[in-house]
């Protein structure tokens, strides 16, 4: 009887552990809106994890019809994100909130800093490899 309370025990910590490593990822799609000189334009993120735990990401600008842009890197360290969109010559920096579910961050181009908050998307055609 002590060991099926035992194991009942380990069977909810392992689950419990699971769904809150789930809840604390950054994979998946993630939108925002940049206001550019009171033009609004929105960005998609997709953000995928290799085999090896490292990430790579796409970005979308559909305002502006470029889908499926190479992140030429993506990182995510402790709470921080960090997207080289290389091909825009811009970076996005945002720090992830698990609570919240969003990332609270800047757009960096050229001399240009702006805000840039993302929550998760809903994709209907989506540009992921």
């Amino acid at each position: 009887m002590l060991m099926k309370k035992w194991i009942g025990v380990l069977m909810l910590a392992a689950l419990t552990m699971c769904i809150s490593a789930a809840s604390n990822s950054i994979v998946g799609d993630w939108e925002g809106t940049l206001s550019v000189q009171g033009t609004k334009l929105r960005i998609v993120f997709h953000v995928m994890q290799n085999e090896n735990g490292s990430y790579r990401s796409t970005m979308d600008s559909p305002d502006q019809g470029a889908l499926g842009l190479a992140v030429a890197k993506t990182t995510f360290d402790a709470d921080t994100l960090t997207m080289d969109v290389a091909v825009a010559q811009g970076v996005y920096t945002g720090i992830y909130d698990n609570e919240k579910n969003c990332i609270s961050g800047t757009w960096t181009q050229g001399p240009y800093h702006l805000p840039l908050d993302l929550k998760p998307a809903i994709v209907i055609e989506s540009t992921k490899e």
